[in-house]
């Protein structure tokens, strides 16, 4: 396999894989707070709401 190749594709999956993560965290986010407000779901799932939204927060202002 020709390096030169390989190295262009890298930058192209991380930022598929980045971009992927991105928006599961904010679908997350968001779907989660949906159950508890509308569906009646315990109040525990705004931990992990809390901490997906963080996720994507970093996600967008660091990388």
């Amino acid at each position: 396999m020709n390096s030169r190749i390989w190295c262009s594709e890298v930058p192209v999956i991380t930022t598929l894989g980045l971009f992927i993560i991105t928006a599961i965290a904010e679908i997350v986010g968001c779907y989660l707070p949906y159950l508890w407000l509308k569906k009646g779901a315990s109040a525990w799932v705004l931990l992990p709401t809390a901490i997906s939204l963080a996720l994507f927060a970093w996600l967008l202002t660091s990388l």
